[in-house]
Protein backbone atom coordinates (compact mmCIF):
# COMPACT_ATOMS: atom_id res chain seq x y z
CA UNK A 1 0.00 0.00 0.00
CA UNK A 2 2.74 2.52 0.83
CA UNK A 3 4.25 1.65 -2.61
CA UNK A 4 1.25 2.73 -4.47
CA UNK A 5 1.89 5.95 -2.51
CA UNK A 6 5.13 6.72 -3.06
CA UNK A 7 4.50 5.81 -6.87
CA UNK A 8 1.75 8.12 -6.46
CA UNK A 9 3.49 10.73 -5.25
CA UNK A 10 6.62 10.65 -7.29
CA UNK A 11 4.23 10.60 -10.66
CA UNK A 12 2.69 13.57 -9.04
CA UNK A 13 3.50 16.80 -11.46
CA UNK A 14 5.50 20.07 -9.95
CA UNK A 15 6.47 23.17 -11.56
CA UNK A 16 9.95 23.89 -12.18
CA UNK A 17 10.92 26.91 -10.17
CA UNK A 18 13.29 28.04 -13.20
CA UNK A 19 11.78 26.67 -16.55
CA UNK A 20 7.64 26.53 -14.95
CA UNK A 21 7.38 23.33 -17.10
CA UNK A 22 5.92 20.66 -15.54
CA UNK A 23 7.65 17.63 -14.45
CA UNK A 24 6.97 15.06 -12.30
CA UNK A 25 7.79 15.01 -8.02
CA UNK A 26 10.34 11.74 -9.50
CA UNK A 27 11.69 13.94 -12.49
CA UNK A 28 12.22 17.50 -10.59
CA UNK A 29 15.68 17.04 -9.34
CA UNK A 30 17.13 15.30 -12.62
CA UNK A 31 15.32 18.21 -14.63
CA UNK A 32 17.42 20.61 -12.96
CA UNK A 33 20.35 19.20 -13.17
CA UNK A 34 20.16 17.70 -16.90
CA UNK A 35 17.55 19.08 -18.73
CA UNK A 36 16.28 22.66 -17.37
CA UNK A 37 16.83 25.21 -20.12
CA UNK A 38 17.32 27.78 -17.48
CA UNK A 39 19.57 25.76 -15.11
CA UNK A 40 23.34 27.84 -14.24
CA UNK A 41 26.48 25.93 -16.00
CA UNK A 42 29.76 27.34 -16.01
CA UNK A 43 31.12 28.94 -19.19
CA UNK A 44 33.61 27.23 -20.17
CA UNK A 45 35.62 30.12 -21.65
CA UNK A 46 35.21 32.61 -18.22
CA UNK A 47 33.89 29.91 -15.77
CA UNK A 48 30.91 32.65 -15.00
CA UNK A 49 27.85 31.22 -14.39
CA UNK A 50 25.57 31.57 -17.25
CA UNK A 51 21.80 29.91 -18.08
CA UNK A 52 22.06 26.78 -20.26
CA UNK A 53 20.00 28.14 -23.01
CA UNK A 54 21.85 31.60 -23.07
CA UNK A 55 25.18 30.05 -22.94
CA UNK A 56 25.75 29.85 -26.99
CA UNK A 57 24.88 33.73 -26.80
CA UNK A 58 26.50 34.44 -23.79
CA UNK A 59 30.05 33.07 -25.89
CA UNK A 60 29.13 34.80 -29.09
CA UNK A 61 28.13 38.13 -27.60
CA UNK A 62 29.26 38.30 -24.03
CA UNK A 63 31.87 36.20 -22.88
CA UNK A 64 35.29 38.41 -21.70
CA UNK A 65 37.57 35.03 -22.76
CA UNK A 66 36.17 34.60 -26.19
CA UNK A 67 37.84 35.25 -29.25
CA UNK A 68 37.36 38.09 -31.46
CA UNK A 69 38.95 39.46 -34.46
CA UNK A 70 40.29 43.06 -34.56
CA UNK A 71 37.82 44.23 -37.29
CA UNK A 72 40.76 46.57 -38.51
CA UNK A 73 43.94 44.04 -38.76
CA UNK A 74 42.28 40.90 -38.17
CA UNK A 75 43.98 40.20 -35.37
CA UNK A 76 42.85 37.51 -32.80
CA UNK A 77 42.32 38.96 -29.21
CA UNK A 78 40.51 38.15 -26.29
CA UNK A 79 37.16 40.28 -26.30
CA UNK A 80 38.50 41.60 -22.66
CA UNK A 81 41.30 43.36 -24.39
CA UNK A 82 39.55 44.04 -28.25
CA UNK A 83 39.43 47.92 -26.89
CA UNK A 84 43.24 48.32 -25.53
CA UNK A 85 44.16 46.59 -28.82
CA UNK A 86 41.98 48.66 -31.06
CA UNK A 87 43.13 52.28 -29.42
CA UNK A 88 46.49 51.42 -28.71
CA UNK A 89 48.29 47.84 -29.91
CA UNK A 90 46.39 47.97 -33.73
CA UNK A 91 48.79 48.61 -36.59
CA UNK A 92 46.32 49.90 -38.38
CA UNK A 93 43.83 51.60 -35.83
CA UNK A 94 43.56 55.54 -36.84
CA UNK A 95 45.83 57.84 -36.19
CA UNK A 96 46.47 61.75 -37.23
CA UNK A 97 48.84 62.79 -39.72
CA UNK A 98 51.03 65.96 -38.01
CA UNK A 99 50.86 67.69 -41.48
CA UNK A 100 47.48 67.70 -42.62
CA UNK A 101 45.38 66.30 -39.67
CA UNK A 102 43.78 63.58 -41.80
CA UNK A 103 42.97 60.23 -40.25
CA UNK A 104 45.15 57.31 -41.27
CA UNK A 105 46.23 53.74 -40.47
CA UNK A 106 49.31 53.63 -38.16
CA UNK A 107 51.02 51.63 -40.53
CA UNK A 108 50.66 53.66 -43.59
CA UNK A 109 51.70 56.97 -41.56
CA UNK A 110 55.49 57.04 -42.29
CA UNK A 111 54.71 56.70 -46.17
CA UNK A 112 51.74 59.28 -45.77
CA UNK A 113 53.34 61.71 -44.40
CA UNK A 114 57.27 61.15 -46.29
CA UNK A 115 55.67 61.24 -49.97
CA UNK A 116 51.82 61.27 -49.80
CA UNK A 117 50.66 64.42 -47.03
CA UNK A 118 50.11 67.80 -48.87
CA UNK A 119 51.63 69.50 -45.95
CA UNK A 120 54.92 67.10 -45.80
CA UNK A 121 57.94 68.99 -45.85
CA UNK A 122 60.64 68.47 -48.00
CA UNK A 123 64.25 69.63 -48.79
CA UNK A 124 65.02 72.47 -50.59
CA UNK A 125 67.39 71.32 -53.56
CA UNK A 126 68.82 74.55 -53.62
CA UNK A 127 69.40 75.44 -49.85
CA UNK A 128 68.89 72.31 -48.10
CA UNK A 129 66.23 73.55 -45.94
CA UNK A 130 63.27 72.04 -45.13
CA UNK A 131 60.11 73.79 -46.31
CA UNK A 132 56.07 73.17 -46.81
Amino acid sequence: SSGINAEYGGNQKVVCDLCSKDVTRYDLERHNQQFCEKRMVKCTLCRNDVAWSALDVHKENDCPENNMKCPACSMVVKRRLLQRHQSSDCVKRLVTCHGCRNYISLCDKPIHEQSFCPNRKMRCVLCQVFVN
